[in-house]
């Protein structure tokens, strides 16, 4: 098209031209072949144009269909994961079934890595201003899950036959039982008596683990969480008051509640746990890991 278009503005400039000087045909001639090659010229032009137009409009529909099946995916796997927590959920209210701590660690970590597969995904469909702020939530999720977990196992959890609430049925007999088979104040007092009675084979190895290595690990979650989520958890200081804190709390809920043990050594074991595990992840290229997989800045 633009070949010809050139040809007959050639044309009509030879003619013009060869009325002027009175030689017509080589003037056409000559305007032919320059509006020819402007032609060749203005139809590349019109082509390139048309072919970058359309590239765009693809390019456009990709991202588009990109960007929308993306928000799919993280739609369905929010769904996956709030049904996981709704049937966790179900069933620790059930008294028909009875999860061990591992079963429920399980269920919610699984219903945690669906979320984050969530926000990743649902990431790509939003500003880069924004995409921190989302997996934020999604941290934050996850940190009030774990505390509710935290609580159902130090007080509620019918695995370790603890009583809801043993407050509203207190007795003297009840209280002077809690004291003296559940209440220490003896720093190393209970974890001595333990490896001792491991070591001599009157403790069976699970009862050692979830009563020593288990209340070691109970709180590392909280280093992770609470640095990402506060920024001022990132100074250490205030990282182990707050964990102390949390600690002293769960322990005298323990014993207002008559549930678990209320011990000095759970605290040790407890907080060393978390500071464990706070100072391997403020190890710099950890650190970086983990602010990297979550996008945050």
């Amino acid at each position: 098209m633009g070949i010809s278009l050139g040809m007959c503005f050639g044309v009509a400039i030879g003619m013009l031209v060869g009325t002027i000087i009175n030689n017509i045909p080589i003037c056409m001639c000559f305007g032919i072949s320059i509006g020819m090659c402007i032609g060749v010229v203005v139809g590349s032009s019109i082509k390139k144009k048309k072919i970058i137009k359309n590239s765009i409009n693809i390019l456009e529909r990709e991202i588009y269909m990109n960007k929308k099946i993306s928000m799919l995916i993280s739609i369905v796997v929010y769904i996956i994961s709030f049904g996981l927590i709704m049937i966790y959920y179900i069933i620790d209210f059930s008294k028909n079934i009875v999860l061990s701590p591992l079963e429920k660690v399980v269920i919610l970590i699984t219903s945690c890595v669906f979320m984050y597969i969530g926000g990743i995904s649902a990431s790509k469909n939003i500003s880069d201003k924004n995409k921190d702020k989302l997996l934020k939530i999604n941290l934050i999720v996850w940190l009030i899950l774990y505390i509710v977990l935290l609580l159902n196992l130090t007080l509620f959890d019918g695995y370790f036959h603890r009583d809801r609430f043993s407050m509203y049925h207190w007795n003297s007999e009840m209280f002077n039982s809690y004291i003296n088979n559940s209440f220490n104040i003896i720093p190393f007092n209970t974890i001595v008596s333990y490896i001792k009675s491991y070591i001599s084979g009157n403790t069976a190895f699970y009862i050692f683990m979830y009563n020593i290595i288990g209340n070691i690990v109970a709180l590392m979650p909280f280093a992770f969480f609470l640095p990402l989520i506060f920024k001022s958890q990132e100074k250490f200081k205030v990282f182990l008051l707050t964990v102390i804190g949390i600690v002293v709390c769960i322990e005298l809920l323990q014993f207002i509640t008559l549930s678990g043990s209320c011990d000095i050594d759970d605290v040790i074991l407890n907080v060393g746990g978390a500071c464990i595990m706070y100072g391997v992840l403020s190890i710099e290229p950890i650190k970086k890991f983990i602010k990297k997989i979550f996008l945050l800045n």
